[in-house]
């Protein structure tokens, strides 16, 4: 929930040196990757330093606790059907999103191109599903 956004430029490298000369990029260039004959470069947003300037220095998040919450209390009832059901195998772990079982889930839970459905991660002497 970092709200410190970044935003992307793409400079040809003979213009790069311009470019970084500029007033405030310097700071501001929080990445650079290699494009060829081009660098992307990845800065970080100016306006959200000024806002939080013209706000007396108190930040303002525009994250939503509601939706978050929302989100993982969905995911932990999606995820109680295979911590409620006996005639699953047997369960040693869950979180949100994934499930570590000691033999494979029956075929109708499994499609990785199906959201909801769990995606085979690992098969080791314990499996892992992980919900899509």
């Amino acid at each position: 929930m970092d709200d410190l956004f970044t935003y992307t430029e793409i400079i040809n490298k003979k213009d790069y040196p311009k470019y970084e000369s500029m007033e405030g990029v310097k700071e501001s260039i929080k990445d650079i990757i290699n494009l060829d004959d081009n660098y992307l470069i990845e800065l970080k947003n100016p306006q959200v330093k000024l806002k939080t300037f013209l706000n007396n220095g108190s930040e303002i998040h525009n994250v939503n606790i509601a939706i978050a919450s929302a989100v993982t209390a969905y995911a932990r009832i999606h995820m109680s059907q295979f911590k409620n059901n006996n005639s699953f195998p047997n369960l040693y772990y869950s979180d949100t999103d994934s499930v570590y079982f000691d033999s494979p889930l029956p075929d109708s839970f499994i499609d990785s191109t199906i959201l909801g459905k769990m995606k085979l991660e690992k098969n080791t002497r314990q499996t892992e599903f992980k919900k899509e």
